[in-house]
């Protein structure tokens, strides 16, 4: 939903028969979406991440972090950054993690 236009929210909460689900689509609404991670993509350069594609799937990694409570502060967020690069030992090859695909 991180793309759909605030416009057509009412008209995705009418499409869901389920209380349970409607009640998530007005959580996203009023808290969700306002999620962001501490940290930008100049902050990954400045942690050394090369500037490319694996900024926005850190970035992405990271809101997931956050949204699951996994990443809830600035510290947070950079230990984990630094555990997914400790897994990456050079941007150009291709390194399976179970929540990060790089270089792919």
């Amino acid at each position: 939903m991180q793309r759909l236009p605030l416009d057509l929210l009412p008209l995705v909460i009418s499409a869901c028969p389920e209380l349970n689900a409607r009640e998530r689509v007005w959580s996203y609404v009023r808290t969700w979406r306002q999620v962001r991670p501490t940290l930008t993509g100049h902050d990954l350069q400045r942690l050394g991440v090369p500037q490319g594609p694996l900024i926005g799937q850190l970035l992405a990694r990271l809101l997931a972090a956050k949204l699951d409570g996994e990443a809830p502060t600035r510290l947070a967020e950079e230990a984990l950054v630094r555990q997914l690069r400790s897994d990456v030992p050079c941007p150009t090859s291709t390194v399976r993690n179970s929540t990060l695909d790089v270089g792919r």
